[in-house]
C-alpha cells in the first residue's frame, strides 16, 4: 500500500528528515516490503526466474551486517487481507505486472518471500507473522521498543511512530561491511504535521483523498478537479502523480475532519456509502491492533482449527491457502513466462484442487473458487472459476493432525500420480522434490524436453551441494556452465516457460505439504532451482553425459533421473538395460529390475549407499568401487546418447 508521490513530497522538505547512525538498537522491519526492496538493491538476474541462493546470500549478508552492528531486529510479515477493498489494486497490480513480464522487463521471482523467510531464520532474527496486515502491528512494536521502522511504505509516514521511520534505500550498509555504525535518513510525523499545519486527525482523509490502497475504487479525478477550484493552489506535476500541495491546502481551510468529509459529500461525492467505507477503513488500519486476537474464519463462517491458526502463525501452514479459506479466492503469481502460451500456473490445477478439496470438505452449500491469473494465450487479466472436485480420500482440515504421516504422505504421492515405491530408500528430503519433478514431467497435455528435465535435475544437485556448502560458512561456487553469456533477448522462451511451470507445480506442491502438516520436510528452494542455471545448461549441453559430468553430485544425478525421466527415454531404457549386462558379466550384484510399473530400476549398491540417504554429503561404503562403476557408466551412456544425436535425438525417437 502506498500514496503516490508521497515521498518525492517529503524528500522537499529538509526539516522532516534527520541523520542517524544505527547501532546498539532495536529495529522493526516490515519483512513483506524489504523482501522485494533486498532482491532489487542484489542485481540478481531475473530473467530466467530466479537465481535463490543468490538472493539467499545477499539477504543473509543484509541481516548479518545489522547484527554487526548490534542491531536487534523484528521482521513482521503480513497475513491474510480482511475484505476486497484492496482487490481493485490487486487485479490493477497483475495486470501491470503481465504487461511488464510481456516486455521483458523486471518481475519478482514467484519465491522470493519463501528464500527470505528461510534466510531470516537461518541468520536467526526474531520474526512475527500477523493474522492481518502488518502495518498498524508494526507501528505498535516500533512504538512499544521506542525504536524506528524500516520499510519504503510511504503509508508509514502517516502513523504516529516516535521513533521515527528509515526508508531502507537510505541505509549504506553494503559501504561499512560491518565497520562502524550505518548511517541512514529518518522521517518524523511531528515535523511533517508542523510544516503542512494540519491535526494528525486529517492524516486517514488525507490518505484517501492522496489515493491510497482502499481509494483505488473512488473517482479521485473528480475531487481534485473539486478540490482544484476551492482552494488557491493549482495541481501540480509530480513524476510521481499525485497533488500532495493542492490536498493540504484544501484541508487546511476546515476546523475538523467530519466538515471536509461533508463538504466532499454535498458536492462532489456520488456513492456516499463506498466513500464512508474507504475512509473508515482507513482509519481502522491506522488504529491499534493485537497482533494474533482476530478469529480466522473460512468463508461459510466455519472457524479454521486452531493447529491451523497456529501453525500459519509459526510460518509453515501456507498463506495462500488460508487466504482462499477466507475469501474463496486467489490472485495467482504471474512470472516469466511466453504470453502465446496458457498461463503456467494451468499445469498446476489438480494439485490446487486437492488443496480446494481439503479445505472446504463437509461445506454445505457448493464452493466456486476464483482464480484471478491471465487468461491463456493473451496479456489479459481474468476471473478463472474453479470447482472443488469430490475427492473422498482427502481429509477436512479437522482431521488431518489424526491421520498417520505415512498415509498423508500417499496422500500427497497420489495427487502427484507418483507411486511411493520407487523411492523408499531415497532420504526423506529428496522425495517431495523428485516426485514435483516427476509430476511436471509428465502431466497430461505438456511437453517438457529431456533436456529440461536433465537440467532441472543438474540444478537439484547443484545447487544442495552449493546450499550445504554455503551454509557451512564457504564461498558460492562457480558455475558449471560455459562461459558463453545469453542475451535476454536470446533466450528460449519455451524452455523459461517449462521451468515456469516447475516453479508453479513446486509451488503449489508446497502447499499442499502445508494443509497436510508436512508429511514431508519443507523444500528450501535455494537449495533446489537456478533459473539461470537450468536454462544455460538446458541451451549448452547436448548429451547426457554432459549434464552428468556437470553435477557435482553425478551418483545422485544418476539416481534421480532414473526415478523421474520417462519409461520411453531410449537413452535411460538402454542405459538401465546394458548396464545390467555389463555389471553380470563382471560377475557384480545384479541389477533390481522395474519397481511397481516403473521402467527404472535402481542398481542396489545406489539406492543403499550414502549418495541416496544423504542428499547433500557424498559419503558412501566402497567409494572407490562405486566411483568406478560409476565412471563405466558415464562412457556408456555417452556412447549411447551420441548414437541417438544426443538428447535432441532420444526425443526425436520418442515422438515419432
Amino acid at each position: 500500500m502506498g500514496i503516490p508521490g508521497l515521498l518525492k513530497f517529503l524528500e522537499g522538505i529538509p526539516n522532516v528528515w534527520s541523520s542517524k547512525r544505527l547501532y546498539k538498537t532495536k529495529l522493526v522491519i516490515d519483512g513483506n516490503n524489504l523482501v522485494y526492496h533486498l532482491h532489487r538493491l542484489s542485481s540478481v538476474d531475473a530473467h530466467y526466474g530466479g537465481q535463490y541462493l543468490e538472493y539467499y546470500h545477499f539477504v543473509k549478508r543484509f541481516f548479518s551486517t545489522l547484527k554487526k552492528n548490534q542491531i536487534e531486529s523484528l521482521v513482521v510479515y503480513d497475513g491474510v487481507e480482511e475484505d476486497d477493498l484492496k482487490l481493485l489494486t490487486k487485479r490493477q497490480r497483475l495486470s501491470d505486472t503481465v504487461r511488464r513480464a510481456q516486455c521483458g522487463d523486471y518481475i519478482n521471482p514467484l519465491f522470493l518471500v519463501s528464500v527470505f523467510q528461510q534466510a531470516v531464520v537461518d541468520v536467526d532474527v526474531e520474526t512475527l507473522i500477523c493474522d492481518h496486515e502488518a502495518d498498524m502491528v508494526v507501528a505498535q512494536l516500533a512504538k512499544k521498543r521506542n525504536c524506528p521502522v524500516l520499510t519504503t511504505d510511504n503509508d508509514f509516514y502517516l502513523f504516529d511512530i516516535p521513533g521515527g521511520v528509515i526508508p531502507t534505500h537510505s541505509l549504506d550498509w553494503q559501504q561499512r561491511k560491518g565497520k562502524g555504525p550505518i548511517s541512514c535518513q529518518c522521517y518524523h510525523r511531528d515535523a511533517f504535521l508542523s510544516h503542512i499545519h494540519l491535526p494528525a486527525d486529517f492524516l486517514p482523509l488525507f490518505a484517501v483523498l492522496a489515493g491510497n490502497d482502499f481509494s483505488k475504487a473512488l473517482r479521485l479525478k473528480r475531487l481534485h478537479q473539486y478540490m482544484s477550484s476551492n482552494t488557491c493552489s493549482t495541481f501540480r506535476s509530480f513524476p510521481s502523480p499525485g497533488p500532495i500541495q493542492c490536498i493540504i491546502d484544501w484541508l487546511s481551510q476546515y476546523r475538523g475532519v467530519q466538515q471536509a468529509s461533508n463538504d466532499l459529500m454535498a458536492h462532489v461525492v456520488e456513492d456516499h456509502q463506498a466513500f464512508d467505507s474507504v475512509l473508515e477503513k482507513t482509519m481502522s488500519s491506522s488504529s491499534s491492533h493485537d497482533v494474533a486476537s482476530s478469529i480466522l474464519t473460512r468463508i461459510d463462517g466455519y472457524v479454521l482449527p486452531k493447529w491451523t491458526v497456529q501453525s500459519f502463525r509459526e510460518g509453515r501452514f501456507s498463506k495462500a491457502a488460508v487466504q482462499v479459506a477466507c475469501h474463496g479466492r486467489s490472485v495467482m503469481g504471474v512470472q516469466i513466462e511466453d504470453m502465446k502460451r496458457p498461463s503456467a500456473d494451468t499445469c498446476s490445477l489438480s494439485i490446487r484442487q486437492a488443496v480446494y478439496s481439503i479445505l472446504f470438505k463437509g461445506v454445505c452449500s457448493p464452493v466456486e473458487i476464483i482464480e484471478i491469473s491471465r487468461a491463456d494465450g493473451t496479456t489479459e487479466v481474468q476471473d478463472r472459476r474453479v470447482d472443488i472436485p469430490t475427492l473422498p480420500q482427502l481429509p477436512c482440515l479437522s482431521e488431518i493432525q489424526s491421520v498417520s504421516e505415512t498415509d498423508r504422505q500417499d496422500m500427497l504421492l497420489s495427487t502427484l500420480a507418483f507411486d511411493p515405491k520407487l523411492f523408499q530408500m531415497l532420504d526423506l528430503n529428496w522425495r517431495l522434490p523428485v516426485a514435483t519433478a516427476f509430476f511436471w514431467s509428465h502431466v497430461e497435455g505438456y511437453h517438457v524436453p529431456n533436456k529440461a528435465v536433465y537440467a532441472l535435475l543438474l540444478c537439484f544437485t547443484n545447487c544442495s551441494f552449493d546450499f550445504d556448502e554455503l551454509k557451512k560458512g564457504g564461498q558460492h561456487l562457480d558455475k558449471p556452465w560455459s562461459p558463453r553469456k545469453i542475451k535476454h533477448a536470446e533466450r528460449d522462451m519455451q524452455l523459461v516457460h517449462s521451468f515456469t511451470e516447475f516453479q508453479s507445480v513446486l509451488y503449489e506442491t508446497m502447499v499442499l505439504n502445508s494443509v497436510l502438516d508436512f508429511p514431508f520436510p519443507s523444500v528450501i528452494v535455494a537449495g533446489l532451482f537456478d533459473g539461470h542455471l537450468a536454462h544455460h545448461a538446458a541451451s549448452e549441453y547436448s548429451t547426457y553425459r554432459q549434464f552428468m559430468q556437470a553435477s557435482r553430485q553425478p551418483e545422485m544425478f544418476e539416481a534421480i533421473c532414473q526415478l523421474v525421466c520417462r519409461p520411453e527415454d531410449d537413452c535411460k531404457t538402454n542405459l538401465s538395460t546394458l548396464e545390467t549386462r555389463k555389471k553380470e558379466q563382471a560377475g557384480a550384484p545384479k541389477t533390481v529390475g522395474p519397481v511397481s510399473g516403473s521402467q527404472f530400476g535402481l542398481p542396489i549398491s545406489v539406492v543403499k549407499s550414502d549418495v541416496i540417504m544423504k542428499p547433500v554429503e557424498v559419503v558412501r561404503e566402497g567409494g572407490e568401487k562405486m566411483a568406478a562403476c560409476v565412471g563405466q557408466a558415464t562412457d556408456l551412456v555417452d556412447r549411447i546418447c551420441d548414437s541417438d544425436d544426443g538428447v535432441g535425438g532420444c526425443r526425436e525417437k520418442r515422438e515419432n
